[in-house]
């Protein structure tokens, strides 16, 4: 069973986008882990909810899963580290695994960019008329830039 992240918002919530952000971030990174729901108190079902867990304020996030009787829940938006050590709690993985998992998904995340931009270099340097020599060169600089970045 899956851990269930909800997260409550409010239409007019200027922090509610960014609790989204961050729940849907580490749903890409560890969709086998966790499921997101965001629950909006512009609709009936969501004020309903948000009235069932006594629920005065938005971004909340609560939490549940096969490894927790009682839920989890934030007032706010919760840095990265305490929402990854809370779905740990619920899931009952060590948080080393669940770190694991989403730094995996990191770096297969960077491969994707690096080939999405190899491939944007030599489209340009196709266009521009470059030998093959000159954009692998073009390349591999723009290559270490990306990860010094980093």
């Amino acid at each position: 069973m899956k851990v269930k992240v909800e997260v409550f918002t409010s239409p007019t919530c200027p922090h509610c986008p960014a609790a989204v952000r961050l729940a849907k971030s580490v749903e890409e990174r560890i969709p086998d882990v966790i499921k997101v729901v965001e629950t909006s108190s512009g609709t009936h079902f969501g004020f309903q909810r948000m009235k069932k867990f006594n629920i005065m304020a938005t971004p909340t996030i609560i939490i549940s899963g096969p490894a927790i009787h009682d839920k989890i829940g934030f007032r706010g938006t919760p840095s990265k580290e305490k929402l990854l050590k809370a779905i740990s709690e619920a899931s009952g993985t060590a948080i080393d695994e669940i770190k694991r998992k989403v730094e995996q998904s990191n770096d297969v995340a960077s491969e994707k960019v690096d080939k999405r931009a190899q491939s944007e270099v030599m489209s340009e340097g196709e266009k521009d008329g470059e030998s093959g020599e000159k954009k692998k060169s073009i390349f591999s600089k723009l290559f270490s830039l990306f990860r010094k970045k980093r």
